[in-house]
């Protein structure tokens, strides 16, 4: 009879001990999704990049990313940013309909009882 049955050195407990002060869990990792495109020296991005002007200051990206994901399903990126004491947002989608259907919908619109109107519009840069 026989065959060789692995076993787990006694040192170790089976989940393959080494330095306890290591992570046990992986980096997490982003699928590389259909659509995406991959540039030289970047991370992978949507090609479609909508740009929202005058965000509410207290406005975060996971907000941004959810006002996103309402009109567009196929959002690969959010970020909220500020530039000189002006609040801005980047979404960026695989699909062309649905980054225009977010500049149709956010754009001079009104959220969170903000005084002013978003601006948003689509990025044509190469």
């Amino acid at each position: 009879g026989g065959g060789s049955g692995r076993r787990s050195p006694p040192h170790t407990n089976g989940r393959g001990g080494g330095d306890a002060r290591r992570s046990r869990s992986p980096p997490p990792r982003r699928p590389v999704e259909e659509g995406v495109i991959r540039m030289a020296g970047k991370l992978p991005v949507g090609r479609f990049k909508v740009t929202i002007e005058d965000l509410p200051e207290d406005m975060s990206w996971q907000e941004l990313k959810e006002l996103g994901n309402d009109y567009g399903p196929s959002l690969t990126f959010a970020r909220t940013y500020e530039v000189r004491g002006r609040n801005f947002g980047m979404l960026e989608f695989r699909d062309k309909r649905d980054a225009d259907i977010v500049v149709k919908e956010l754009d001079n619109r009104r959220v969170q009882g903000a005084k002013l109107r978003l601006k948003a519009y689509l990025d044509t840069a190469p």
